[in-house]
Protein backbone atom coordinates (compact mmCIF):
# COMPACT_ATOMS: atom_id res chain seq x y z
CA UNK A 1 0.00 0.00 0.00
CA UNK A 2 2.83 2.41 0.86
CA UNK A 3 4.47 1.71 -2.49
CA UNK A 4 1.45 2.80 -4.54
CA UNK A 5 0.98 5.93 -2.44
CA UNK A 6 4.43 7.26 -3.33
CA UNK A 7 3.75 7.90 -7.05
CA UNK A 8 0.29 9.25 -6.25
CA UNK A 9 1.67 11.68 -3.68
CA UNK A 10 4.40 12.76 -6.07
CA UNK A 11 1.82 13.37 -8.77
CA UNK A 12 -0.31 15.38 -6.37
CA UNK A 13 2.58 17.59 -5.31
CA UNK A 14 3.49 18.36 -8.94
CA UNK A 15 -0.15 19.22 -9.70
CA UNK A 16 -0.11 21.76 -6.87
CA UNK A 17 2.89 23.53 -8.40
CA UNK A 18 1.19 23.67 -11.81
CA UNK A 19 -2.31 24.78 -10.82
CA UNK A 20 -4.77 25.02 -13.69
CA UNK A 21 -5.72 28.44 -15.06
CA UNK A 22 -8.82 30.07 -13.52
CA UNK A 23 -11.29 32.20 -15.47
CA UNK A 24 -13.81 34.83 -14.36
CA UNK A 25 -16.65 36.54 -16.21
CA UNK A 26 -16.72 40.27 -15.47
CA UNK A 27 -19.80 42.35 -16.37
CA UNK A 28 -19.85 46.15 -16.00
CA UNK A 29 -22.88 48.49 -16.06
CA UNK A 30 -22.01 51.82 -17.70
CA UNK A 31 -25.54 53.20 -18.10
CA UNK A 32 -24.92 55.96 -15.53
CA UNK A 33 -22.03 57.54 -17.46
CA UNK A 34 -23.87 59.09 -20.38
CA UNK A 35 -23.31 58.47 -24.08
CA UNK A 36 -21.77 61.90 -24.79
CA UNK A 37 -18.79 61.25 -22.46
CA UNK A 38 -15.35 60.65 -23.98
CA UNK A 39 -12.85 58.45 -22.19
CA UNK A 40 -11.22 55.07 -21.77
CA UNK A 41 -11.75 51.56 -20.52
CA UNK A 42 -8.52 50.80 -18.67
CA UNK A 43 -7.29 47.33 -17.68
CA UNK A 44 -4.44 46.85 -15.19
CA UNK A 45 -2.65 43.77 -13.85
CA UNK A 46 0.13 44.46 -11.36
CA UNK A 47 2.11 42.80 -8.59
CA UNK A 48 1.44 43.98 -5.05
CA UNK A 49 5.19 43.80 -4.38
CA UNK A 50 7.88 43.26 -7.01
CA UNK A 51 10.09 41.43 -4.47
CA UNK A 52 7.52 39.06 -2.97
CA UNK A 53 4.78 38.53 -5.60
CA UNK A 54 5.12 35.52 -7.90
CA UNK A 55 4.78 35.45 -11.68
CA UNK A 56 1.30 35.41 -13.20
CA UNK A 57 -0.50 36.28 -16.40
CA UNK A 58 -3.98 37.66 -17.08
CA UNK A 59 -5.60 37.19 -20.50
CA UNK A 60 -8.72 39.15 -21.47
CA UNK A 61 -10.96 37.48 -24.06
CA UNK A 62 -14.61 37.34 -25.14
CA UNK A 63 -15.08 41.11 -24.86
CA UNK A 64 -18.63 42.24 -25.68
CA UNK A 65 -20.23 45.66 -25.37
CA UNK A 66 -23.62 47.28 -25.88
CA UNK A 67 -23.87 50.70 -27.54
CA UNK A 68 -20.15 51.52 -27.39
CA UNK A 69 -18.07 53.28 -30.05
CA UNK A 70 -14.31 52.77 -29.86
CA UNK A 71 -11.37 54.70 -31.31
CA UNK A 72 -8.32 52.44 -31.48
CA UNK A 73 -6.11 55.41 -32.42
CA UNK A 74 -6.47 56.55 -28.81
CA UNK A 75 -5.39 53.22 -27.31
CA UNK A 76 -2.43 53.31 -24.91
CA UNK A 77 -0.16 50.53 -23.63
CA UNK A 78 2.26 50.52 -20.71
CA UNK A 79 4.45 47.71 -19.36
CA UNK A 80 4.00 44.01 -20.03
CA UNK A 81 0.95 44.04 -22.31
CA UNK A 82 0.38 42.49 -25.73
CA UNK A 83 -2.68 42.33 -27.97
CA UNK A 84 -5.79 44.49 -27.70
CA UNK A 85 -9.55 44.20 -27.49
CA UNK A 86 -9.73 44.20 -31.29
CA UNK A 87 -6.87 41.67 -31.57
CA UNK A 88 -7.35 39.32 -28.58
CA UNK A 89 -6.13 38.01 -26.33
CA UNK A 90 -5.27 41.16 -24.44
CA UNK A 91 -2.46 39.63 -22.40
CA UNK A 92 -0.79 40.96 -19.24
CA UNK A 93 2.50 39.79 -17.68
CA UNK A 94 2.92 40.92 -14.07
CA UNK A 95 6.70 40.29 -14.02
CA UNK A 96 7.54 43.34 -16.15
CA UNK A 97 7.35 45.50 -13.03
CA UNK A 98 5.74 48.84 -12.38
CA UNK A 99 2.33 49.39 -13.94
CA UNK A 100 1.01 47.13 -16.70
CA UNK A 101 -2.03 48.73 -18.35
CA UNK A 102 -4.05 48.94 -21.54
CA UNK A 103 -6.38 51.86 -22.34
CA UNK A 104 -9.12 51.40 -24.93
CA UNK A 105 -10.27 54.74 -26.38
CA UNK A 106 -14.04 55.28 -26.10
CA UNK A 107 -15.95 57.94 -28.05
CA UNK A 108 -19.40 56.72 -26.97
CA UNK A 109 -20.13 54.89 -23.74
CA UNK A 110 -23.00 52.46 -24.05
CA UNK A 111 -24.97 50.62 -21.40
CA UNK A 112 -22.45 47.96 -20.46
CA UNK A 113 -19.76 45.47 -21.40
CA UNK A 114 -18.42 42.07 -20.35
CA UNK A 115 -15.28 40.00 -20.77
CA UNK A 116 -13.52 36.88 -19.51
CA UNK A 117 -10.23 37.20 -17.65
CA UNK A 118 -8.10 34.06 -17.29
CA UNK A 119 -5.38 33.93 -14.63
CA UNK A 120 -2.40 31.59 -14.86
CA UNK A 121 1.14 31.16 -13.56
CA UNK A 122 3.20 30.24 -10.51
CA UNK A 123 1.19 32.57 -8.25
CA UNK A 124 -1.78 30.19 -8.51
CA UNK A 125 0.14 27.17 -7.21
CA UNK A 126 2.85 28.41 -4.85
CA UNK A 127 2.37 30.51 -1.72
CA UNK A 128 4.17 33.83 -1.27
CA UNK A 129 3.99 36.95 0.87
CA UNK A 130 2.12 39.08 -1.68
CA UNK A 131 -0.06 38.55 -4.73
CA UNK A 132 -1.25 40.49 -7.77
CA UNK A 133 -4.33 42.47 -8.72
CA UNK A 134 -6.36 42.78 -11.92
CA UNK A 135 -8.76 45.72 -12.20
CA UNK A 136 -10.79 47.52 -14.86
CA UNK A 137 -11.37 51.28 -14.71
CA UNK A 138 -13.72 53.72 -16.48
CA UNK A 139 -11.84 56.96 -17.10
CA UNK A 140 -12.48 60.36 -18.65
CA UNK A 141 -10.03 61.83 -21.17
CA UNK A 142 -8.21 63.56 -18.30
CA UNK A 143 -7.93 60.11 -16.62
CA UNK A 144 -10.26 60.98 -13.75
CA UNK A 145 -12.62 58.21 -12.66
CA UNK A 146 -16.05 58.12 -14.29
CA UNK A 147 -17.26 55.33 -11.98
CA UNK A 148 -15.90 53.34 -9.09
CA UNK A 149 -13.04 54.12 -6.74
CA UNK A 150 -9.89 55.69 -8.17
CA UNK A 151 -7.69 52.87 -6.81
CA UNK A 152 -9.84 49.79 -7.51
CA UNK A 153 -12.04 50.83 -10.42
CA UNK A 154 -15.31 49.09 -11.22
CA UNK A 155 -14.29 45.50 -10.59
CA UNK A 156 -11.52 42.96 -10.77
CA UNK A 157 -9.83 39.91 -9.30
CA UNK A 158 -7.05 39.55 -6.72
CA UNK A 159 -4.56 36.68 -6.57
CA UNK A 160 -3.69 36.39 -2.89
CA UNK A 161 -0.31 35.32 -1.52
CA UNK A 162 -1.80 32.03 -0.31
CA UNK A 163 -2.83 31.19 -3.93
CA UNK A 164 -6.54 31.82 -3.31
CA UNK A 165 -8.38 34.20 -5.64
CA UNK A 166 -10.77 36.93 -4.50
CA UNK A 167 -13.35 38.38 -6.93
CA UNK A 168 -13.81 42.14 -6.49
CA UNK A 169 -17.21 43.23 -7.81
CA UNK A 170 -18.56 46.72 -7.13
CA UNK A 171 -22.18 46.85 -5.94
CA UNK A 172 -24.42 48.39 -8.57
CA UNK A 173 -21.64 48.55 -11.15
CA UNK A 174 -20.23 45.08 -11.77
CA UNK A 175 -20.37 41.35 -11.15
CA UNK A 176 -17.43 38.94 -11.10
CA UNK A 177 -18.26 35.23 -11.32
CA UNK A 178 -16.26 32.08 -12.04
CA UNK A 179 -16.38 31.07 -15.69
CA UNK A 180 -16.17 27.65 -17.29
CA UNK A 181 -15.55 27.41 -21.03
CA UNK A 182 -18.36 25.71 -22.99
CA UNK A 183 -18.03 22.02 -23.84
CA UNK A 184 -15.74 21.64 -26.83
CA UNK A 185 -13.73 24.71 -25.84
CA UNK A 186 -10.05 24.90 -25.01
CA UNK A 187 -8.13 21.62 -24.77
CA UNK A 188 -6.43 20.64 -21.49
CA UNK A 189 -3.10 22.30 -20.81
CA UNK A 190 -0.06 20.32 -22.07
CA UNK A 191 1.21 20.23 -18.48
CA UNK A 192 -1.87 18.24 -17.50
CA UNK A 193 -1.08 15.55 -20.07
CA UNK A 194 2.52 15.44 -18.82
CA UNK A 195 1.41 14.94 -15.22
CA UNK A 196 -1.09 12.22 -16.08
CA UNK A 197 1.53 10.51 -18.26
CA UNK A 198 4.13 10.58 -15.48
CA UNK A 199 1.63 9.28 -12.97
CA UNK A 200 0.57 6.47 -15.30
CA UNK A 201 4.19 5.49 -15.97
CA UNK A 202 5.01 5.40 -12.26
CA UNK A 203 1.98 3.24 -11.52
CA UNK A 204 2.94 0.96 -14.41
CA UNK A 205 6.43 0.53 -12.98
CA UNK A 206 4.95 -0.34 -9.57
CA UNK A 207 2.66 -2.97 -11.09
CA UNK A 208 5.55 -4.59 -12.99
CA UNK A 209 7.57 -4.74 -9.77
CA UNK A 210 4.63 -6.44 -8.03
CA UNK A 211 4.41 -9.05 -10.78
CA UNK A 212 8.13 -9.83 -10.54
CA UNK A 213 7.96 -10.22 -6.76
CA UNK A 214 4.94 -12.46 -6.89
Amino acid sequence: MKTILLPLLALGSMATLTAAPVSYLVTVDTSSIGTSTLGYIEFQFNQANASTSLAATANVTDFNSSGFTFDDSLDAVLGGVTGSLSAPPLAFDNTVGGTNLFDEGVTTFGTGFSFVVTLDGAALGTTSTDGSQFFVFLLARNYSSLAGATDTGVGGVTINGDTTITPNPVTGLSTVTTYTAPVGGAAPEPSAFVLFGMGGAMLGMWRRRRVVRE
